[in-house]
């Protein structure tokens, strides 16, 4: 019958089994070792001494791969007291272990609070190490990852060119940290709509990572994973499909069909059979999901009640629950699933309720998102649709005016994103009646479309349509006041006379010959 550990040679050969446990990536076999590991040298050594210190670092790092963050938060501040008492506050261990307490806050989406402390071990590290020393580069990363979960994307972009261009320097342009910059930078052009910048740099690091880590490297996944997005939104389906299955099938592989990695790209998977209209393919992958997900995280788990759509109201008021005991009332996600119960509502007619949730959502969202984020202004645009369902039509034109402002300024108007938010304005218009102000929009939308996307993208024949659409509307109008015109103030009369020229125009755009 084995002993348990009692020396500290049994704890540094823990050590080196956590080591290993960690480069293969069995992160509870790594935390039970160093938690034996600390046990014993705790006993023997004391809670100060270095050796205990580093088993305490090695848990709070499994607590974050595992993605326990309450449990990393609290180890990683016990480390960080303990570190400032015995070393000082600006030793490199004690500076890690704030950089772990800052990672737990970022993926609680304590935005405000990560970001204090990722400028502070920045600047702790420029001061101790040197602007380019590669933990220094690490923590402006870090920070610049967090300035893009705040949709502050020109910030991001800033940091994260400069990190990468530290990193091709130094490491070279093949190494897997530099990959992870330009990964990084590829995202960010991808969240502002520069679809071209986005795919060019994003293939790079695909290849890249395949000839260096092979096709089935979780790396190369994830590359995989980003550039069939970045298809997907250029309207590339089928290409995004194709990269879609692939890292389907080797998650599957690797981690089984249960794995959230799995789960995750049969969600992303079944997104792409809806936009193809492959409805019945869409629900079959969606069901499956959802059995997998009530068979490992239980009914209750947030997880499981985003993939179930039958009675949309009563799950996702308890999504709604689960994630703000989970994740706090203000969290990103929970912010979201709000603002989708707010669409559920106005899509049963429900519009006050849905005004009053959306309105509440998005006040959440300006305080602690700021009012550019992405998720911000899609909320100023829902609430815009719902004020133009109750015939608000000064209310909703206010706001799509407000979200389109904000959009040019922080993404350009040749962005996706904005050209939809111009379509919605030139919708506006039309229900008000203002054929012009409405066209106006519509050929600036369907030219930068045909310019950005190509002329056969989904969005570009959408506006194509909706332009043809408002021009015949506007067209019978003009015919009908016309003719109005002709009855009650003769042929001759300068407002009969205008009509006409006005209809003649319009036949113009619409390239007809016709002659009234």
């Amino acid at each position: 019958m084995s002993q348990p550990p009692s020396s500290d040679s049994d704890a540094t050969l823990l050590q080196k089994g956590e080591w290993y446990a960690m480069m293969i990536g069995r992160t509870v076999d790594m935390k039970q070792m160093a938690m034996k590991a600390m046990e014993v040298r705790e006993r023997l050594l004391g809670g100060d001494d270095q050796k205990t210190r580093d088993s305490l670092m090695t848990i709070t790092r499994a607590y974050v791969l595992e993605g326990q963050w309450k449990q990393a938060e609290d180890l990683a501040e016990q480390l960080i007291s303990v570190s400032k008492r015995v070393i000082g506050a600006e030793h490199p261990t004690t500076l890690t272990a704030m950089t772990y307490l800052a990672l737990t806050k970022w993926y609680q989406g304590r935005w405000q609070e990560a970001e204090l402390l990722d400028l502070e071990v920045l600047e702790r590290r420029k001061r101790v190490l040197g602007a380019e020393d590669l933990d220094t580069v690490t923590s402006m990363s870090n920070l610049a990852l967090t300035y893009w979960n705040q949709g502050r994307w020109q910030e991001a972009e800033k940091l994260h060119s400069q990190v990468l261009d530290i990193r091709r320097r130094l490491l070279g342009p093949k190494h897997p940290n530099t990959l992870t910059s330009m990964n990084n930078l590829a995202t960010t052009y991808w969240n502002q709509g520069r679809w071209q910048d986005a795919e060019k740099l994003g293939k790079e690091v695909l290849d890249t990572r395949i000839d260096l880590l092979g096709r089935e490297h979780l790396d190369t996944l994830t590359s995989m994973n980003n550039l069939a997005l970045v298809y997907r939104d250029k309207g590339r389906l089928v290409d995004a499909e194709s990269l879609s299955v692939k890292v389907l099938e080797v998650y599957m592989t690797l981690q089984g069909r249960d794995h959230q990695n799995a789960l995750g790209s049969m969600d992303n998977l079944a997104s792409l059979y809806r936009n193809q209209g492959r409805w019945t393919e869409a629900e079959a992958l969606q069901a499956q999901v959802l059995t997998i997900r009530e068979q490992i995280l239980g009914l209750d788990h947030p997880d499981t009640l985003k993939s179930r759509w039958d009675d949309a109201e009563v799950l996702l008021t308890s999504v709604i629950e689960s994630t703000r005991n989970l994740l706090g009332p203000k969290h990103p996600d929970v912010l979201l699933s709000m603002r989708d119960l707010a669409l559920t509502y106005k899509s049963q007619g429900r519009l006050t309720e849905a005004e009053k949730v959306l309105l509440q959502t998005m006040e959440d969202q300006q305080a602690y998102l700021g009012e550019r984020h992405t998720d911000t202004l899609r909320s100023v645009r829902n609430l815009a649709s719902v004020f133009l369902e109750q015939d608000r039509f000064e209310d909703a034109e206010a706001l799509q005016a407000k979200a389109l402002g904000i959009g040019q300024e922080v993404f350009g108007e040749g962005n996706p994103r904005v050209l939809s938010n111009m379509s919605d304005l030139a919708l506006i218009h039309r229900m008000q009646g203002h054929w012009y102000d409405a066209e106006e929009i519509l050929v600036r939308v369907k030219n930068a479309r045909q310019k950005i996307l190509g002329p056969e993208h989904s969005d570009t024949l959408n506006s194509m349509e909706t332009l043809a659409f408002l021009r015949e509307k506007a067209e019978q109008l003009q015919v009908q006041v016309m003719e109005t015109s002709k009855r009650t103030l003769g042929a001759d009369h300068p407002d009969t006379l205008k009509s006409m020229n006005n209809l003649a125009l319009t036949y113009g755009d619409l390239g007809t010959l016709r002659l009234p």
